[in-house]
């Protein structure tokens, strides 16, 4: 990989991360724009605010209100566990952690056919960073379990106690 593909995935790497908290920001603006005009009456004659207070107001109303939901969103229905997931997948600069899919093919093909052209050495390493991955992060053992029962003909016990994996 070149330096300047690498400088540039990085860069929208971390534009992705301050898009995603800037939007908070002009949704709430956007949001205080679009709703105001059909509530200033109302906020001017009962409460007797001004149009700069009642716009913070709005905004923060908004603010709270976006936050809420996305905290909602977050702990009690997790619904983007699987989008985290499959982010921290696709992460580019996860170097020293392995993701469930990549344990399945490592498992189900590379350690069998280092062996069979025999680089023992290496299948050695690739067994013992998949033992790892899996005795440190059960989630990654869950969803390689899945994998399996999905795409081995195998079950993932037998399929790791073929490979010599104990866990």
């Amino acid at each position: 990989m070149s330096k300047f593909s690498h400088s540039f995935m990085k860069f929208v790497w971390r534009q992705q991360q301050v898009q995603a908290v800037a939007s908070i920001f002009f949704w709430t603006i956007s949001l205080t724009g679009i709703f105001y005009p059909y509530f200033e009456d109302d906020i001017h004659s009962n409460l007797g605010l001004g149009v700069l207070t009642g716009m913070v107001f709005f905004f923060l109303f908004f603010m709270i209100s976006l936050l809420l939901f996305g905290i909602v969103y977050d702990k009690w229905l997790k619904l983007w566990r699987f989008q985290s997931i499959v982010a921290q997948m696709r992460n580019p600069y996860s170097l020293t952690k392995l993701n469930p899919s990549e344990i399945y093919e490592i498992v189900s093909y590379r350690i069998r056919a280092l062996e069979s052209f025999g680089r023992k050495a290496e299948a050695d390493f690739w067994r013992n960073r998949v033992r790892t991955e899996l005795r440190e992060d059960k989630d990654a053992l869950r969803i390689f379990k899945i994998l399996c029962e999905r795409y081995a003909s195998e079950s993932p016990e037998v399929l790791l106690k073929s490979n010599d994996i104990k866990l």
